[in-house]
């Protein structure tokens, strides 16, 4: 005989964080869920989007759009994405954080109505995310790129891959 046990609602949520991948970075375990980000709308409760976008491996003056799930990641209309983290991975090197209208892939043109949010293109002198040694960098950042635009990096020095993290909220 198979007794079935009902299964409580902290197990409930633990799994279905676990299936969207929203684990600690450390051991693995999902992420309690009084930790995610919430918002109350009047008399409703709204759960933030996290967003994890990345560029593998940009070369030394190019651009490239940030991806999610290997597709260029553009904001959806009505929405802003708030970037709170940058990673990079690599060589030692500096980039620039902006957006355009539309995505690149790894290219010396930029895309079209490019907009630096951090750091100025080109310039070694003014880039807030940048590396200076061979370990991998993992520090805050504050940004907000808008609804419609296309996030990407512009790399001045050495190859490095780069992991940007922020929330996806209704534009402002």
């Amino acid at each position: 005989m198979v007794i079935a046990r009902e299964r409580s609602s902290d197990e409930v949520m633990a799994e279905a964080l676990t299936r969207l991948g929203w684990t600690q970075p450390v051991g693995g375990k999902p992420i309690a869920p009084w930790v995610l980000p919430v918002v109350l709308v009047g008399e409703s409760v709204a759960v933030i989007k996290t967003r994890g976008i990345r560029a593998d491996t940009v070369t030394a003056g190019r651009f490239m759009t940030l991806e999610e799930n290997g597709v260029d990641y553009q904001v959806p209309a009505g929405k802003q994405f708030r970037m709170t983290r940058i990673q990079m991975f690599g060589a030692a090197g500096n980039v620039c954080v902006g957006y355009g209208d539309d995505g690149v892939a790894e290219s010396a043109a930029g895309p079209t109505n490019y907009t630096d949010v951090i750091g100025l293109q080109g310039s070694t002198g003014s880039i807030s995310a940048m590396r200076s040694t061979t370990a991998n960098t993992d520090q805050n950042i504050a940004g907000i790129i808008p609804a419609g635009k296309f996030p990407c990096v512009f790399n001045v020095a050495a190859t490095v891959g780069v992991l940007i993290t922020g929330i996806e909220e209704n534009a402002y």
